[in-house]
């Protein structure tokens, strides 16, 4: 649970909407991935991106590929729950 820590203070001292912290792991072909997210009430994107505890701030393709995916499962989402 690596990620949890690596929050920014900046994050966790502005208002968050909900106190706990989405996180999830998984692991394939080796690969360990993971992620914690946290929502609060600004319009302002925060995204800090690590790869091997390592700050990556211009992001990368893991950052571009987990927004893909992301938005792929939400737009997908009505129809998976019969919306």
């Amino acid at each position: 649970m690596v990620s949890r820590n690596l929050l920014p203070i900046s994050i966790r001292v502005r208002h968050p909407i909900y106190d706990e912290v989405i996180y999830c792991e998984g692991v394939k072909e080796k690969v360990v991935v993971e992620v914690a997210m946290q929502h609060n009430d600004t319009y302002t994107e925060g995204i800090y991106t690590f790869v091997n505890n390592i700050n990556t701030p211009e992001g990368g393709t893991h950052l571009s590929g987990f927004k893909m995916h992301l938005q792929r499962h939400l737009m997908n989402m009505p129809e998976t729950i019969n919306c």
